[in-house]
């Protein structure tokens, strides 16, 4: 095993045993808990979620308002029921009633992404023949290819990035990350923070040279892009 895999490891869990500021606990301690816990009771609920979760903080903002969604439409089960929960008021009454939102010019671009997907995933469900719209999404989260996502049915979305697919998938339940801010930053400091220390780890673990893999990503990149 490399001495930087080894690095990376030592980092990790000195990392998992740092104490969080005014709690009476670790980082791992507190990490292990949160993936405990059952983040959304549905799936569509995931998709409020991560509509709420976009560009704004979570701890301060989103969560309060996603809390408040938990709350108050626990009847709300299926992507019909949420259709329809959208039809039976204005953009500017659902924001403000069923967001936590007060917006003041329609066309808003929440209101417009949770369209949008609830759309995206009843088209999915209806050309792959599934019985339920949970079932679409489990399958749509299982099988999303990443390494294309802005031709994927949620990627081609307005305003949806990877960060966003992404925390949409990890509210179906696949394990996988959220390349967010936080995250970014944390492979920054145990030296993951750009392509060349990626490079240069993958090198170690498969003993393939910096100089070769540069060529081969290279070779591969235009050449599927020529497809």
């Amino acid at each position: 095993m490399s001495k930087k895999f080894d690095l990376i490891k030592w980092q990790i869990e000195n990392i998992r045993g740092t104490a969080i500021a005014g709690k009476n606990e670790t980082i791992g301690e507190t990490a292990k808990k949160d993936i405990q816990e059952q983040w959304v009771n549905n799936h569509v609920e995931a998709i409020i979620n991560t509509v709420l979760a976009m560009r704004q903080s979570w701890k301060e903002t989103a969560e309060p308002r996603f809390t408040e969604y938990q709350n108050n439409y626990t009847h709300i089960k299926t992507l019909y029921d949420l259709d329809n929960l959208i039809k039976s008021m204005s953009e500017q009454e659902f924001c403000k009633k069923v967001l936590g939102i007060t917006i003041t010019q329609s066309n808003f671009w929440r209101y417009k992404m949770l369209n949008d997907m609830v759309k995206a995933f009843t088209e999915y469900q209806k050309e792959n023949g599934f019985n339920s719209d949970r079932e679409a999404m489990i399958d749509w989260a299982q099988k999303c290819n990443l390494s294309q996502f802005e031709e994927d049915i949620v990627g081609r979305v307005n305003n949806v990035g990877l960060a966003t697919i992404q925390n949409l998938r990890m509210c179906l339940g696949i394990d996988t990350v959220k390349p967010d801010v936080h995250i970014i930053n944390a492979l920054k400091k145990i030296g993951l923070g750009n392509e060349v220390e990626i490079c240069e780890l993958i090198s170690e673990l498969t003993g393939y040279k910096c100089i070769e893999l540069d060529q081969i990503f290279w070779h591969w990149d235009r050449n599927f892009n020529k497809k």
